[in-house]
Order: C-alpha cells, then sequence, then structure tokens
C-alpha cells in the first residue's frame, strides 16, 4: 500500500485545530469525522491546498467545547463513563496521559482500552456506529497521539450497554475461523445464491 507522506504536516495541524477546538460528539450527539476526512484525504495524496480548502467546509456548525461538570483523574476516571457531558474532561485527562507515555503512548493507549477485565473500554467501541473503534483506525495509520486521545474519549463517553454484548461472550468450543475462511465458506454455500460469478 502507498502511504502518502507530502501532507501530513497540514493534516496534523488541521486535526490538531480541531482537537483543541471542537467537541469529538457535539450536542445532537453526533461524532466528529474530521481525522476520517482529513486521514482519507491525506491517503488518497490531496494536495495541501485541497487539504485545507476541504477543512474549512467541515465547520459549517460549529460545536466549541463545554465545560464538563468536574475534572477527571486517573483515581476517578472510570465513574463517568458513557456521560457525554464529560468529553472535554476525558479529551484533556487522555492526552495528558498520553502525552505523559512520550513515545510508548501506543502502550499507554492500549493499556486504557483493556483496563478493567470485567468491563474494558474495549469492548464497547461499536458503540456511536462504531466510530470510535473507526477512530482507533486512524489513530494507527495516521500515528496521531490526538487521534488517539479523541479515540479513547469517544470509547469513554459513548460506553454504553452495548458492551454487555462483548462482555458475556464465551470463546467458541469449535475453535474460530480466520475471516477468508468464513467470506469462502459463505461464497460457496448454496443456499446463499447471492452472486453469480466470482470477483465479489
Amino acid at each position: 500500500m502507498h502511504l502518502a507522506t507530502t501532507n501530513l504536516a497540514v493534516v496534523n495541524k488541521l486535526i490538531a485545530h480541531t482537537h483543541a477546538n471542537h467537541h469529538v460528539i457535539d450536542h445532537h450527539g453526533f461524532y466528529t469525522h474530521t481525522a476520517h476526512h482529513l486521514g482519507s484525504l491525506h491517503f488518497l495524496d490531496a494536495t495541501d491546498n485541497k487539504i485545507e480548502e476541504l477543512y474549512k467546509g467541515m465547520h459549517d456548525e460549529v460545536n466549541f467545547y463545554q465545560d464538563s461538570p468536574h475534572e477527571i483523574t486517573r483515581t476517578n476516571w472510570r465513574q463517568s463513563i458513557g456521560d457525554k457531558r464529560f468529553c472535554k474532561a476525558y479529551q484533556e485527562f487522555f492526552d495528558q496521559e498520553l502525552a505523559a507515555a512520550g513515545n510508548d503512548w501506543r502502550q499507554k493507549f492500549m493499556e486504557f482500552l483493556l483496563d478493567n477485565e470485567s468491563g474494558p473500554l474495549i469492548n464497547c467501541v461499536v458503540a456511536g456506529v462504531a466510530h470510535p473503534l473507526i477512530h482507533i483506525g486512524y489513530a494507527f495509520e495516521l500515528d496521531s497521539i490526538v487521534v488517539a486521545s479523541e479515540a479513547l474519549t469517544m470509547c469513554a463517553a459513548s460506553y454504553n450497554y452495548l458492551h454487555e454484548v462483548i462482555d458475556k461472550l464465551k470463546p467458541p468450543k469449535s475453535g474460530s475461523k480466520s475471516a477468508l475462511t468464513i467470506f469462502q465458506d459463505l461464497r460457496s454455500d448454496h443456499r446463499l445464491p447471492l452472486f453469480d460469478g466470482p470477483g465479489v
């Protein structure tokens, strides 16, 4: 895969601007797509000027941060999960924690996702129409500590009943198959006449 490099500085600057000024979840409950859009433009080799031009249209309705009811700290960070009023406090907390980890921010990121064996944040990445999961992907693809902080903020603020589905899962007794094997099984299953030929 060809990864563009010419405009990453512009992408990082614009992501940092959004991160500093706008909610990751707005007052309507919609999630920011800025990192997704900018990351995609970067990987499609858009010019710096085009990226900046398109960025201006991404914030037609400005949703600046509102103060959270209280600060999030290491001792209380799990007490307000699922409460979107804490977006700003969670973002400030995760910003500090990941920055303090320095070059090991990816490891610290995973520690937060996997914290609390009975109900880890990772079990709720599909909340909010999987926006936390999408953001995690962009954090690693763009190698961005800023997007990683936003992903953790989304996970924490979006945490809801969906985690229970994954919390209760048991490993399959018959083992598991790779995604490729599952798709091949579906394709060859005569009970599913979805396609006339190969290539799908």
